[in-house]
């Protein structure tokens, strides 16, 4: 699979006797067994070279022999005999070496992803026992592990990568099956060679992108695709196993399916990610949970068209995106499907309140007084409250001297005038007896540089 878009593989003279070989991004791995005259090796051969001697060869130890190879973006890792996983790096540097549970099957990589299957125990009468483990082997993290399912009486022909990350392996049955992140890592059957193929012709799978299955057409005598004449890729979408039920859309509900796959990959790496991936990764999950929005109103109106109520309202709770359950109601009300149309209504006032429940929650009033006694720049301690000027009031709970003047000031009557030694029947306060007042109670305040000092007596 890695070798579709890469450029022309570098020649090479076999003096050992190749008989596997993996293509990675960078280069291409070989491999060959031991034979009575010579150990088993190993040789890397990069695309392009930025400094001499990039390629490397290696021969294993006497008794030891490759099964498998695999070439990543930053690895190659090689399966013996002997039960070890051997991981080197780009340059040939050995990184690490690991001992199987089992005798190994395949390998596969696909940028930082190495994929080992390994014999979990004695086969049965109903077929092979195979365990899957993926590794990220930068992190030197094991990803997942779990059983690798098969046909009934089938062996692995095949496992790769999707395009997505996703493990996806085939079987001598002809059945492509994808490992999904979801339902503790349930494996899903998207491609059925027996019921795609017209005169038992094989396809041999080379890699699984955007839904699609590329692979090479191989004749029923010969299953494996030839050297010479060049192949050439056929581009097949996959197809989930779905039944016809009554009134049902099975298309759409395979699509939905794969849609999901896509959508469970997409969030994992938003969960992983960090930087810049995780932004690119939060995008796509948007881009794939709208996808899914648009299947899914597919089948909500092919439900509305067979009078489908029930199964049409199933598909509400799986819509993720507000403008989807508008264009739900939309669908219901053309359809006069009164009873739908009055349960998504329902719906979309539940999660409009739920929006709004998510307000800022008010910071708490600051503990302590407004005119509590705080030091200052130099160490000195603050002057404005009323308690710092010897013979005034101490400062109430309030607050201090100054915002308790300023309250009593709002709080008292302004005297007003009479004329003409009359009640004065106008009730508004001139704002000269306010200005007055307030003068008044700051001049009566200590250390007030606004106070008013007193006149100076008149000289007779």
């Amino acid at each position: 699979a890695n070798a579709m878009g890469l450029g022309r593989v570098p020649l090479l003279t076999d003096f050992f006797g190749f008989t596997m070989g993996a293509l990675g991004e960078k280069g291409v791995l070989y491999g060959s067994p031991m034979s009575k005259d010579s150990p088993s090796m190993l040789v890397y051969r990069p695309f392009e070279e930025w400094a001499p001697n990039g390629s490397w060869s290696v021969g294993l130890p006497a008794g030891e022999s490759v099964e498998c190879v695999a070439a990543g973006a930053t690895f190659s890792a090689a399966a013996t005999n002997s039960q070890l996983l051997r991981l080197f790096s780009v340059s040939g540097m050995q990184s690490a070496i690991m001992s199987l549970q089992g005798a190994v099957v395949a390998l596969a990589a696909q940028e930082h992803l190495l994929a080992v299957v390994t014999h979990s125990g004695a086969p049965s009468s109903s077929g092979q026992s195979l365990e899957l483990a993926v590794y990220d082997v930068p992190s030197s993290t094991c990803l997942l592990s779990g059983p690798c399912p098969l046909s009934y009486k089938a062996t692995l022909t095949w496992i790769g990568f999707t395009d997505e990350g996703m493990v996806a392996t085939a079987d001598s049955a002809g059945i492509i099956r994808i490992r999904s992140h979801s339902m503790g890592g349930a494996w899903m059957p998207v491609w059925n060679s027996a019921a795609a193929s017209k005169s038992g012709e094989v396809y041999w799978p080379v890699a699984i992108r955007n839904q699609e299955l590329c692979s090479i057409m191989c004749p029923k005598q010969q299953p494996y695709p030839l050297v010479n004449p060049r192949p050439f890729f056929t581009r097949l979408p996959l197809q989930v196993p779905v039944v016809a039920v009554e009134g049902g859309a099975p298309a759409l509900e395979a699509e939905l399916m794969l849609t999901s796959l896509r959508i469970d990959s997409a969030r994992l790496r938003s969960e992983t990610a960090s930087g810049l991936d995780a932004v690119h990764a939060a995008d796509e999950l948007v881009g794939r949970q709208a996808e899914a929005d648009r299947s899914l109103l597919k089948i909500f109106q092919a439900a509305l068209k067979s009078d489908r109520q029930a199964r049409a309202m199933d598909v509400v709770p799986q819509l993720s995106q507000h403008r989807s359950l508008e264009g739900a109601l939309k669908l219901a009300n053309f359809h006069r499907a009164s009873a739908v149309a009055e349960r998504v209504a329902l719906v979309l006032q539940q999660v409009d309140a739920q929006n709004q429940d998510l307000t800022v929650t008010p910071l708490p009033p600051p503990k302590g007084n407004i005119g509590s006694r705080t030091p200052g720049p130099l160490g000195e301690h603050d002057t404005n409250a009323a308690g710092d000027a010897p013979g005034s009031n101490p400062p109430s709970s309030g607050g201090g001297g100054q915002l308790t003047a300023l309250k009593q000031l709002a709080s008292a009557p302004t005297p007003t005038p009479n004329k003409g030694g009359g009640q004065n029947e106008n009730k508004r306060k001139p704002p000269a007896a306010g200005l007055g007042a307030a003068a008044h109670a700051a001049g009566s305040m200590p250390n007030n540089p606004f106070a008013r000092r007193p006149a100076k007596a008149a000289k007779h």
